[in-house]
C-alpha cells in the first residue's frame, strides 16, 4: 500500500517541470518543488528557470516563485551568494505586493489589548 503514494509522488515529481516548461504559463511547479526540502533541482531544470525569468512576459507573481526557486536550486548547489540574490530579489518582488504596513497592525493590536 506504501508504495502507490511514493510512486504517484515520484511521477507527478517528474511532471511539474515539464507542465511549466510546456505551458510557460505559471512558475508554481517550480516553487512548490522548492518547497520540498528534499528535492533538488536538474541543472537542466535550473536553466529552464534562467530561460524562464529572461521572458519580458512573466508576470510578477511568476518572477517572484522563480526566485525563490532558482534560490532553493543555488543553496542546494553551494552558490550560496547568487541563491542569496534571488532569495532578496524574490522578496523584495513579494513585499511590494502586499499591503502591509506595521504601523496599521500595532494599532490594531493595541486597540484589541484597549477593548
Amino acid at each position: 500500500m506504501h508504495s502507490r503514494p511514493k510512486a504517484a509522488r515520484k511521477t507527478a515529481l517528474l511532471h511539474m517541470p515539464r507542465a511549466s516548461n510546456c505551458c510557460r504559463i505559471s512558475a508554481r511547479p517550480y516553487w512548490s518543488l522548492a518547497n520540498l526540502k528534499t528535492f533538488r533541482f536538474t541543472q537542466a531544470q535550473v536553466d529552464a528557470m534562467r530561460v524562464q525569468l529572461q521572458r519580458a512576459d512573466l508576470s510578477d507573481e511568476n518572477r517572484f516563485h522563480l526566485h525563490f526557486a532558482m534560490g532553493k536550486a543555488l543553496e542546494d548547489a553551494g552558490d550560496y551568494a547568487a541563491s542569496f540574490e534571488h532569495y532578496a530579489h524574490g522578496n523584495r518582488m513579494r513585499r511590494s505586493m502586499l499591503r502591509y504596513a506595521p504601523e496599521e497592525l500595532t494599532a490594531t493590536s493595541d486597540a484589541a489589548r484597549r477593548f
